[in-house]
This record gives C-alpha cells, structure tokens and sequence, in this order.
C-alpha cells in the first residue's frame, strides 16, 4: 500500500539518553550555545505503559537550535537506569550520531578541546567544497557532527 501523500509532516524530536544531565547541558547548552525549551520530571502509570517499563522515573530537557523547529530532548533516567551502556561507532547499525550546523566550526572546535572533548578528527572541507565539518563526542561518548556551511 503506498499512501497519496507521506504521513510524516516533519521530525519533532530527537532523544539522546545521557547519564548526567546537568553535565550534558553544559556540553549542548552551554558550549554549543542551543536553547532550553522545556524541562520536566517525568513518572507514573503512564510513562511506564508508554516506555514498557516498571517505576521509571525520567528528566528531560529539550533544546532548540536557531531558527530550526526540530528539537533535542536529552533525557535522564533515574529510574530504571541503564546497567550497559554500549558505545556507538560511525559505523554501528541504528542511530548513530546528530549533525548540527554552526557558525565558525574553527573557532568552536578549539574552544570545545579546551573543555575536553575528544574529536574524531580535526575538521575538514567536504570535497565538493559545501561545508566544512568534524566528529565529536558528546560527555557520554555518543557522537555529534558539526557541520559549517561554506557559502
């Protein structure tokens, strides 16, 4: 069945569990300069029926980037928490890492190995010449491109 027109209007959201969330907003908030757009504490009946899971317990913040209407939900459970996290590679099968766009990718490049981040690479030009761009890792290792458009 192919349907007339595609059910999926636009990407609301994108959720990255992260261990620490304070810590996790001094890296997409604080350094990367996105904007808190709602936090909540999430629990009860229905987040366990929605999730599969037995007293969850949940924070979650959402961000936003510039005039972009998709937003970045990081979420932190405190209850049940994860018991083995696995470290994505560029080339592990699912989701595998976020590209966001920035302004000067140089300058927000040093700046971010000042704090520590580790960098796949040191960022280069694509080859068509379009962008400029790097491999990141967020605080819980998850990977985060940056992307800066040349023009």
């Amino acid at each position: 069945m192919t349907p007339e027109k595609a059910p999926v209007t636009h990407i609301r959201h994108f959720g990255i569990v992260v261990r620490n969330l304070e810590r996790s907003l001094a890296f997409y908030r604080d350094l990367l300069g996105m904007e808190v757009s709602h936090r909540k504490e999430e629990k009860g009946p229905y987040l366990d029926t929605l999730l599969g899971v037995k007293n969850g317990e949940i924070l979650t913040v959402k961000l936003s980037a510039g005039a972009g209407t998709t937003l970045l939900e990081l979420i932190e459970f405190n209850s049940p928490r994860d018991s083995a996290p696995r470290r994505l590679e560029v080339n592990s099968v699912g989701p595998t890492h976020i590209a966001l766009t920035v302004g000067d990718l140089g300058r927000l490049a040093a700046a971010l190995k000042k704090t520590g981040t580790r960098f796949l690479s040191e960022p280069i030009a694509s080859p068509d010449g379009k962008v400029k761009l790097v491999f990141c890792r967020d605080p819980d290792g998850n990977l985060v491109e940056l992307v800066e458009e040349l023009g």
